[in-house]
């Protein structure tokens, strides 16, 4: 990501002609020399007359204390582990550091970029410098004619990364300096691209269109996404906020897992033991699969688990069902899912899922609305050779006994289908497959396999079938 100073300004700091106009009016300078131009030029003039030192503490004083703006800490949910930023303030960072656990270095001086040519982990790279590094910011007409003669590094490794990644730039519009600077110092001198890249602009003319595409950078108009087409804040957010929701492995899981608030502890249903009709594979260890995987889930939300045996549960089922709750393993292996089903069943006023677990012939099936049938043979019937089939529900359900709390249910046919729940959970990827709902997700896991002995199941995940609820 590429970030400039449109992304500050939501956070509340002053654009860049804000900052030239106070210091045209310290100078005494009329209001209409502030041409394109002089957005250089008075900086110089300020320097020139009063000194660097003076034009820093100006500078400063023009930056007052604010917090990151949303589209700071939108930017940090990207999955991006390299950001640029014209930027002097460092509200970046701090969103950076607010939602990422890793320690990362901040390159503002060439000894820094020496130091860090080669690209590693996250990285923050402030070419024109930081307010709090005196002596590093590029403000003036004469810092731009030089910074490529004094941080060659820094502007070489600029133009390697533009030619090995695909960047966003967000913050800028086209009469922007320090866009201009980047444009006709490295845009220009790389000729043709060897990646695309991305800008978020207002609306641009066909002319200016044609000649950002002509440098390799596709124009994406952000009052597009936002719905009275007037505010250029609003519809970087509204942007940020969809690109995050296409791309951060967290906003997949929060979709189905975001009715649960942070810092919240969660019961974890589990089998208490092996189903005797199951003795040919250890229920218990797949139960714990599942439930590994979940609270590495729970915990990436800020959130916690506990697992709790369903015999003790059958003892607290009033308190259990007064929250949130995950049960894991299906009415066929669990006693308190079992009990669920028929107290649901039971009080019409407290239906909570549309699909029944049946025995069926030879087998089980999940059976869903509209008679949409999931069936799954035994098991034991597998001679290792035939390919099998085994299905699983993924499910959330608002709880009938406890508005605005959810019911979570995680269980396979048979084992080896639960099994394969906390496999499919293994990737947050996976969860890109879910619907956006704010109520019921029912989602039936097919998976195929073959035995090789009877404690050891190899199988892949067939498909993910969404039940229309």
């Amino acid at each position: 990501m590429f970030v400039g100073a449109g992304v500050s300004m939501s956070a509340g700091l002053p654009g860049w002609h804000e900052v030239v106009a106070s210091l045209a009016r310290h100078l005494n300078l009329p209001d209409d020399s502030l041409s394109t131009d002089a957005l250089l030029r008075v900086p110089q003039y300020y320097r020139n007359r009063l000194g660097a030192h003076a034009l820093q503490n100006k500078l400063e004083g023009l930056i007052p204390a604010v917090s990151p703006s949303e589209a700071h800490r939108l930017s940090a949910k990207l999955p991006c582990d390299l950001f640029y930023t014209t930027n002097f303030d460092e509200l970046l960072e701090r969103s950076l550091e607010e939602r990422r656990a890793e320690k990362f270095p901040v390159i503002v001086s060439e000894e820094e970029a020496q130091f860090h040519s080669d690209r590693s982990g996250l990285q923050v790279r402030k070419i024109h410098g930081s307010i709090t590094r005196p002596g590093t910011l590029v403000i003036t007409r004469e810092d731009f004619a030089t910074v490529r003669k004094e941080r060659p590094v820094l502007v070489d490794t600029l133009r390697s990364h533009l030619r090995s990644n695909s960047f966003l730039f967000i913050g800028y519009s086209l009469n922007d300096p320090d866009f201009a600077a980047i444009y006709d110092e490295v845009f220009l001198a790389m000729g043709e691209f060897h990646q695309k890249h991305f800008i978020a602009l207002p609306e641009a003319s066909d002319l200016e269109r044609e000649d950002l595409r002509g440098q390799g950078l596709e124009p994406i108009n952000i009052l597009d996404w936002d719905p009275k087409r007037e505010s250029l804040s609003a519809g970087l957010e509204g942007f940020l906020t969809d690109l995050v929701a296409q791309t951060d492995d967290l906003a997949h899981i929060s979709r189905f897992f975001g009715p649960l608030g942070r810092r919240h502890s969660v019961p974890i249903v589990m089998s208490s033991q092996a189903h005797p009709a199951e003795k040919y594979i250890y229920v218990a260890e797949c139960d714990l699969v599942v439930a590994a995987e979940t609270e590495r889930i729970l915990d990436q939300l800020g959130c916690t688990g506990s697992r709790i045996a369903d015999h003790r549960a059958m003892q607290e089922t009033e308190q259990l069902l007064s929250g949130d709750l995950i049960i894991i393993c299906s009415p066929f292996g669990n006693e308190f899912a079992a009990m669920l089903f028929e107290k649901a069943a039971e009080e019409s006023d407290h239906q909570f899922a549309s699909v029944a677990f049946v025995e069926k012939g030879a087998g089980r099936a999940i059976v869903g609305p509209n008679g949409a049938e999931f069936f799954a043979g035994d098991p034991v019937m597998a001679d290792g050779a035939t390919r099998k089939t085994e299905h699983a529900l993924i499910a959330r359900y608002p709880n009938p006994w406890s508005p605005g709390k959810s019911i979570f249910m995680f269980a396979g046919l048979y084992a080896v289908g639960t099994h394969a729940v906390g496999e499919f959970m293994r990737s947050a990827d996976n969860f890109r497959e879910f619907p956006d709902a704010e109520a019921s997700i029912e989602a039936v896991l097919t998976i195929e396999f073959t035995e090789h002995d009877p404690y050891d199941y190899k199988y892949e995940v067939a498909g993910l079938s969404v039940i229309e609820t």
